[in-house]
């Protein structure tokens, strides 16, 4: 199976979080999940949920998640929460060269 590519929102809050999961969710059927954060401004309790949420769900069912691109502000509020160590952070994706932060 392939890598699932999606970008994730400029937001991931209370207010989308519902509705982003349900769509994902229609999507699985690859070997791993890559979270594009390249759009994602801001992540709030519940967007971070949704995250480990996925996580123990794609584990689950033998799959994993991955995030790249992540701007500093976002991996210091999954820091901050401890996610950090939790979560696959791939790290920057740019010009098709990765460079990896985890």
């Amino acid at each position: 199976m392939e890598e699932l590519l999606i970008v994730l929102p400029q937001e991931l809050t209370i207010y989308n979080v519902a509705a982003f999961k349900e769509e994902i969710l229609e999507k699985l059927d690859s070997s791993s999940v890559l979270f594009d954060c390249v759009n994602l401004e801001y992540i709030d309790a519940a967007g971070i949920q949704l995250l480990l949420s996925l996580e123990k769900t794609l584990l689950n069912q033998g799959m994993t998640l991955k995030l790249i691109n992540l701007s500093n502000q976002i991996e210091e509020s999954l820091d901050l929460f401890g996610i950090d160590s939790i979560l696959n952070l791939k790290g920057d994706v740019n010009n098709g060269e990765e460079n990896f932060s985890s």
